[in-house]
């Protein structure tokens, strides 16, 4: 169903459809698959909501696995500032790891991966009507596909959006748009010419948000284009795990009042511009996620390299359990060719090499290169932003190459041999590194944890300086570890507790996760791992 922060039940006819909610407080019970709920305020101007969390469960229908978003722009007058700009949405959102939360939500037959955008076009309605009906806006697709105006595509995601005084009454009786909803999407058969010639497609209805539209899906205050974007990521991660509704995953995974009221997400292009998006539902983390949730696994040095790793922080037994490795590797992780996807690698101190795999499977290198020295640590992190895990190295105060009291961070933007392209002295003897993106802006920054007082000293940019955040959490033996345990975006603070430590005289390890960086008691907790255990984080799963 889409929303964006209440809905309103309704009884389907045909082809159910989803809604994006138009206003939202108060809490109202999701009805059953066959009853979607729309989002908004209802003509007496009491609002419905969404439910405050929600599980999907799978009814066994066709997802959009790789989505081709469609941009239709209803005529000439809407508004410029969304028909200049969301085509650009699209293109950064179908490629980044927003999109991957939606991961979770595929099947063993259908695997969710990444998209296109087709392209954007500008109709000139065969239909002239102010006020238009789900039936007109089918019709009209379809009338445009015949004259070859518009392709027709099985797998096309049509996001369609409408000039400002144009009204659309929702299928069945869910009323009118911004008067008891913000948007909503459908999905069906749509007749392209010939006899019994239809394809099967999905479409989001999304009217102008303007001011005096009446649609007020915002969170506080916000511009026209972030209640736009908001709403049509809302309406495409429900359109692609229920594209045709409610055959797909339901609830949907737009609707709690929790995503849709709570804070919106920044999503970040490449050249560095921002947009606003909803987060989902996600069963993995059990809460709204912006992005896939980080989960845990261990390297068993052990036994030959082998990794097992977790798609949930829960005990449990390996999702993937393979061996990489030589002795004395160390392991890392990162998303090494700019994929959105976390895969596995090792350093090897012995030569100063990095071996990296671009999946999490046993095989050959994807990548080998030297860097680094005797002593040295090795960070990766997206140091640029660019999207791309790069490498480092932290070389402890006292090692064998930095014989001064601060230690050294050498960090590389590529995944090649070089001079640093960032190099600065943060922390003191006997601190461990950490890094992680501590603010939400896409860029991986560094800190320290120091054991001697379990202090995290975290710093907001990679430079040198006082901690911008700092903090207790973790006990004697304790390892420190980094994730988005929550997938909202923001790395924070957990402990890998090991078997055998002064904490732990049990034969597993524990994990204990925060989901703030703070102190305070864990957040999440579990037993993973055994005597001898390095711990990993992902996340692990193929969006591919």
């Amino acid at each position: 169903m889409k929303k964006t922060v209440g809905l309103i039940s309704l009884i389907a006819l045909g082809i159910a459809a989803g809604s994006l909610d138009a206003a939202a407080q108060s809490t109202g019970q999701v009805s059953s698959a066959q009853a979607p709920s729309f989002f908004g305020q209802r003509p007496n101007g009491s609002r419905t909501a969404g439910p405050s969390s929600g599980t999907p469960v799978y009814n066994g229908g066709t997802l959009l696995k790789v989505p081709v978003v469609i941009v239709v722009l209803w005529g000439t007058s809407v508004n410029p500032t969304v028909s200049g700009n969301i085509t650009k949405f699209y293109q950064t959102m179908i490629n980044n790891r927003y999109l991957d939360t939606a991961d979770e939500y595929g099947t063993g037959t259908q695997v969710m991966g990444r998209g296109v955008v087709n392209n954007q076009f500008t109709i000139t309605p065969h239909n002239t009507s102010k006020s238009l009906t789900d039936a007109d806006v089918r019709n009209e697709l379809s009338f445009q596909f015949i004259n070859g105006r518009m392709p027709a595509r099985p797998d096309g995601l049509y996001q369609i959006y409408f000039p400002p005084g144009v009204t659309i009454t929702g299928p069945g009786s869910t009323g009118t748009s911004c008067q008891n909803f913000c948007a909503y999407h459908d999905g069906g058969l749509i007749p392209v010419g010939g006899f019994l010639n239809f394809v099967r497609l999905a479409y989001s209805i999304i009217p102008d948000l303007g001011p005096g539209s009446g649609c007020k899906c915002n969170v506080g205050s916000s511009s026209q284009f972030e209640d736009t974007t908001a709403v049509s990521s809302h309406e495409t991660m429900e359109a692609i795990t229920d594209p045709y509704p409610p055959s797909g995953w339901s609830p949907e995974v737009g609707d709690p009042i929790d995503c849709q009221t709570g804070s919106r997400a920044t999503m970040f292009a490449a050249d560095g511009t921002s947009y606003k998006v909803q987060p989902i539902w996600s069963n993995l983390a059990n809460g709204c996620a912006s992005l896939p949730p980080a989960t845990i696994g261990v390297f068993r040095a052990s036994n030959n390299d082998e990794w097992l790793l977790r798609n949930s922080n829960t005990p449990g037994n390996p999702d993937l359990d393979f061996n990489y490795g030589g002795t004395g590797d160390q392991p890392v992780v990162g998303d090494w060719n700019g994929t959105n996807e976390q895969s596995i690698g090792v350093y090897r101190a012995s030569t100063n090499e990095w071996l990296l795999r671009n999946s999490n499977t046993f095989g050959n290198p994807d990548i080998t290169f030297a860097y680094g020295g005797a002593g040295d640590i090795p960070v990766v992190g997206d140091w640029d932003g660019d999207g791309t895990t790069t490498i480092g190295v932290f070389r402890p105060a006292g090692s064998p190459l930095n014989q001064t009291g601060q230690d050294m961070w050498l960090l590389r933007n590529s995944n090649s041999f070089g001079n640093p392209d960032i190099q600065f002295s943060y922390g003191g003897t006997g601190d461990l590194p950490v890094v992680g993106d501590w603010t939400g802006t896409g860029k991986t920054t560094i800190g320290v944890y120091r054991p001697s007082t379990n202090q995290w000293l975290l710093r907001n940019s990679n430079t040198g300086g006082n901690p911008d955040i700092s903090f207790a959490y973790g006990g004697p033996g304790d390892v420190p570890v980094v994730g988005s345990w929550t997938g909202n975006g923001l790395a924070t603070a957990g402990v890998y507790r090991p078997a055998g430590s002064p904490l732990n005289q049990s034969t597993q390890a524990i994990w204990l996760l925060r989901s703030s960086n703070s102190a305070g008691n864990p957040d999440i907790q579990f037993n993973y791992g055994a005597v001898g255990d390095v711990p990993v984080v992902g996340p692990w799963r193929r969006h591919t």
